[in-house]
């Protein structure tokens, strides 16, 4: 397992992550406030929350709303200054297989 762990997508290590799954935030916007940073923001404070290093850049793909007040959901790609090993699995359903990232390798 470990030797494969340096080529596997899931696994890591990598710099650049991208979502696989939608990523779907653990806290509200706000009212008119801009979705796309208050994504990055989220992301951001995830990642923190998870003992990850903090993003040098957070680059939303895709963002949408979800219905009934279900919040926002996104594709969103992750670059660090360091190498992350993975699994990354982000958001407010990561334990449910939602905001799973895949590194960049190719």
């Amino acid at each position: 397992p470990t030797a494969l762990a340096g080529r596997d997508a899931l696994a890591g290590p990598a710099r650049v992550w991208e979502s696989r799954t939608p990523y779907l935030a653990t806290r509200h916007a706000g009212r008119r406030k801009d979705a796309v940073a208050a994504l990055v923001r989220d992301v951001t404070a995830e990642c923190g929350r998870r003992g990850l290093p903090l993003p040098a850049e957070v680059e939303i793909l895709e963002c949408k709303g979800v219905p009934n007040g279900g919040g926002l959901k996104a594709r969103a790609r992750l670059r660090f200054a360091v190498a992350v090993r993975g699994p990354l699995l982000l958001g407010r359903d990561s334990h449910g297989g939602g905001g799973m990232f895949a590194s960049q390798i190719k």
